[in-house]
């Protein structure tokens, strides 16, 4: 089951779901959204606007990040396995102790 909660003391949306393995955000407006610690196996995100998401302990699988807004994005603490993120903008996105492992495209620029 998935919940979406809007929080009204913020502009941000908490997708509250265990998994949300192989669902498809591609060209949605997910700006301050929160992925914490969610499994996003085969996930994708092809140029959605993701910029200040929250994806801190997240397990990323397979997931496709092209031409997706990136900005203030954070993946701390995060597991980022075969990801896809050509075309994508990075800027000022943090991966702070973030586990990458055969993923393409990242080019971070500041």
């Amino acid at each position: 089951m998935i919940r979406i909660l809007t929080m009204e003391s913020q502009r941000s949306i908490r997708i509250e779901a265990d998994t949300l393995d192989h669902y498809d955000f591609s060209r949605q407006d997910l700006a301050w959204t929160l992925f914490d610690e969610t499994d996003l196996t085969g996930t994708r995100f092809t140029q959605a606007n993701l910029e200040m998401a929250n994806f801190t302990r997240a397990r990323l699988t397979r997931c496709d990040f092209t031409q997706a807004m990136l900005k203030n994005a954070d993946f701390t603490d995060s597991e980022l396995v075969d990801c896809h993120f050509e075309g994508a903008d990075l800027t000022r996105a943090k991966f702070l102790r973030t586990r990458l492992i055969n993923c393409t495209g990242l080019q971070q620029t500041d």
